[in-house]
């Protein structure tokens, strides 16, 4: 007689725990996506702007490249981008906090 427990039971997962498994992910950097503002650099307003268009192309998730407190500080003071902070370690000013997109 065995008693011993199946140990091939199923996982109890939610439904939605594994939605990455079916998802169709677009990986964008918001700086080169869209612009709303026609300055030449994509901002979150232009990517707002095209949701719609994502998801009729089938998108359900966005994964943004980094857009936090990083390297990218570099990167504006490189291009001679200003940095708009006492700490030079934070974003440049293409992705500051607006009135129309508070942080």
């Amino acid at each position: 007689m065995n008693v011993a427990p199946d140990i091939r039971a199923d996982p109890k997962l939610e439904a939605d725990e594994l939605w990455f498994k079916d998802a169709i992910i677009y990986q964008l950097h918001v700086k080169a996506f869209a612009d709303s503002n026609h300055d030449g650099i994509g901002d979150f307003a232009g990517l707002t702007e095209k949701l719609d268009y994502l998801q009729d192309l089938g998108v359900t998730a966005l994964w943004l490249l980094p857009f936090y407190p990083s390297s990218l500080a570099l990167e504006c003071l490189l291009l001679g981008v200003p940095i708009q902070s006492e700490d030079a370690s934070l974003l440049c000013v293409h992705f500051q906090p607006t009135s129309e997109h508070p942080a």
